[in-house]
């Protein structure tokens, strides 16, 4: 795999980089990789190769193609790219290969940068990554959130640039109550690598890209947590392990929130008056409420709310939540003793019921005992972990 410098150029009020990518693999084309940001932000460019090396990394090993690029990378980078791979590779080794990284030299990545920002997309874990670097919650001032970075192309496909800019008002709209900007970003990252990657598996690489790719402005990049530390056996593509491996000399990842379950989370910021009014946890087509209140997601956010009686004071989520009819995709069957001391969702919320709404234990639906995992294939499963 060859992937030539960026050529960028304006149009309606935007700056496009696009990266040519050319592949070894018989029958596959010369791809375009694009990232797009408004002008305002045009200088945050950066003009290295470590984006699009970042974007393609995982495209390339599964391929089981070396990668090469006709210019330095940094070494920071260049060494933290190659321990992504070690980690992945062990945890997918039927799928990730270990390839090459071929670069013009190495140079230190050394830029004025000085902004601090945080994805966000409105949910529990961007709320909760917010609300613990604001100027109340966080001493540190160059640990403070600046700006939201909500790209276009992640949890909303390209092709529905409407429901991005419904969805980037609303962030946009929240995060001026804190004194936070939105950074709004275009990238066909996921359209490109997801054929042959799942997304769950990749998306880490495609934030880490769309930083890398800012590195010019950008001095750090908070990731909100997905999961625990506790439920990382084996970790999702954005983990505490690996976001930070991707980082230059100039450009920090930080993976933030692993030490709060998604109910802690959710009650963390429960009493927040923008959360409130702002939180989106589904990405479903927005009716009269931003989230649909009937998939997993929504129902996983609105028990414990409901339970603590503070679901009615939230905008965003339709009325008549019937804790029990909760469906049983939000009590899934994971044998979740295998991680101890962690607690699942279930265990969570009837443990919460208990304490905060007893009457309310009996309508939890929780389904039977899930069949536990046979020792023998539980070892074998796990035991390239150890």
């Amino acid at each position: 795999m060859r992937i030539y410098p960026g050529e960028c150029c304006t149009s309606h009020a935007w700056t496009e980089c696009r990266y040519r990518i050319e592949f070894e693999t018989a029958g596959l084309a010369p791809e375009d990789l694009s990232f797009s940001v408004p002008d305002a932000y045009a200088g945050w460019i950066s003009d290295r190769m470590e984006a699009p090396v970042m974007a393609a990394l995982f495209l390339a090993m599964a391929l089981g193609e070396s990668v090469t690029v006709d210019a330095p990378l940094s070494p920071a980078f260049h060494y933290g790219a190659r321990q992504i791979q070690k980690y992945f590779h062990l945890w997918f080794p039927d799928k990730l290969s270990m390839v090459a990284l071929h670069a013009a030299g190495y140079e230190e990545a050394v830029t004025p940068a000085e902004a601090v920002a945080a994805c966000f997309t409105g949910g529990v874990d961007s709320f909760h990554t917010l609300w613990h670097h604001r100027p109340e919650t966080e001493p540190v001032a160059n640990h403070r959130i600046g700006y939201g970075l909500f790209v276009h192309g992640f949890d909303i496909p390209l092709e529905d640039p409407r429901f991005y800019e419904e969805a980037a008002a609303g962030n946009e709209a929240a995060l001026a109550t804190q004194s936070v900007k939105l950074l709004r970003c275009r990238t066909n990252v996921r359209a490109l690598v997801e054929p042959h990657v799942s997304w769950i598996t990749f998306h880490g690489a495609a934030i880490q890209a769309v930083g890398l790719f800012l590195q010019h402005g950008l001095r750090r990049l908070i990731i909100p947590s997905t999961n625990r530390y506790s439920l990382l056996n084996p970790p999702i593509g954005s983990n505490p392990y690996t976001d930070a491996l991707a980082s230059t000399e100039n450009l920090t990842f930080l993976h933030h929130g692993c030490e709060a379950s998604r109910i802690e989370k959710i009650l963390a910021v429960a009493d927040w008056p923008v959360v409130q009014q702002h939180l989106r946890v589904c990405f479903q087509q927005p009716g009269a409420y931003l989230n649909c209140g009937v998939c997993r997601k929504c129902q996983k956010v609105m028990a414990p709310l409901w339970l603590t009686g503070k679901l009615d004071a939230f905008a965003t989520f339709p009325p008549g939540f019937d804790l029990a009819a909760m469906p049983p995709s939000c009590f899934g069957g994971l044998n979740l003793k295998r991680y101890a001391p962690e607690r699942s969702y279930t265990e969570e919320l009837c443990d919460l019921a208990r304490k905060v709404n007893p009457e309310a234990l009996a309508r939890i639906p929780v389904p039977p005992p899930s069949t536990p995992v046979p020792r023998r294939l539980r070892d074998r499963l796990f035991s390239r972990f150890r």
